[in-house]
């Protein structure tokens, strides 16, 4: 709808947006590798290609209300779904940067925190006005216990409903009991990659109460063995468990949805 709008009101900035979102969403609806999808996928990057030189000029009008306070930011469907900004950022001014509307008919939807120099800390995405989930998520922040206590006393973190402790995160096996007691949202864990994830912080969160809410948790290439699998398995609290990933990624996975996530693109420094 929003394409048609650009579309009807003419002129060549409208018509190249209206071309961006309406391509996107076709190609999340597309088989992958399907002779259509090939096709919107070769437009796509296209277009994509452009829309990151433009704004790394300055010259794209739809992240004007963004410069000078955000890192990344990603599209999806053509609109701007997700912001990085770092940790000092959001909370100096994190209610303004996620109440900014990139346009009158679409909304940010998450916004993902990134620790700056000299910070310990978590990328933490935490929902715009409107979103219907919030989400968290930190990639080889080496997160100890005390950081992941930090989030769990943060305000900002109440409606964390998604957490991503994926790659180099040592955090011990005591940590993600609390963390499930002070986030009472968090229901989806992802831990892909992270070799300090053993068959201790399995047994651990089996053990909780609050694991009874877990619906997905992703344990894809962390160091779990049989034992912890089976403890996760017959928990009398993994009743809400319906998606536990284990076995490693395959490349052709990962290459298929790349085109179809979101897209970043990273804001000039300063």
């Amino acid at each position: 709808m929003l394409a048609d709008w650009l579309d009807e009101q003419g002129g060549k900035d409208n018509q190249f947006r209206a071309d961006f979102i309406r391509t996107h969403c076709r190609l999340a609806r597309e088989e992958p590798w399907a002779p259509a999808w090939r096709t919107l996928n070769a437009h796509w990057f296209k277009l994509e290609e452009k829309v990151s030189q433009l704004a790394l000029k300055d010259k794209l009008p739809w992240v004007k209300h963004l410069k000078g306070r955000v890192r990344a930011w990603y599209f999806e469907r053509g609109l701007i779904g997700e912001l990085t900004l770092y940790s000092k950022r959001f909370v100096a001014e994190g209610a303004l940067v996620l109440r900014a509307r990139p346009d009158s008919r679409g909304e940010v939807r998450d916004a993902e925190l990134h620790a700056g120099r000299g910070e310990t800390g978590s990328a933490v995405r935490v929902p715009a006005p409107g979103a219907d989930r919030a989400a968290s998520t930190s990639t080889n922040s080496r997160l100890k216990d005390a950081d992941l206590n930090r989030l769990g006393a943060s305000p900002h973190s109440r409606d964390v409903r998604f957490l991503g402790l994926g790659s180099d995160n040592p955090l011990t096996k005591a940590a993600l009991p609390k963390l499930l007691k002070a986030l009472p949202l968090l229901s989806e864990f992802n831990f892909r990659s992270n070799r300090q994830f053993r068959d201790g912080h399995a047994k651990e969160l089996a053990k909780c109460p609050e694991f009874a809410r877990v619906t997905v948790l992703d344990l894809t290439n962390a160091a779990l063995q049989a034992d912890g699998v089976v403890a996760l398995v017959s928990s009398p609290h993994a009743t809400a468990l319906s998606v536990l990933r284990l076995a490693p990624e395959r490349e052709y996975e990962r290459i298929m949805r790349m085109p179809a996530c979101n897209s970043p693109v990273i804001a000039k420094k300063g």
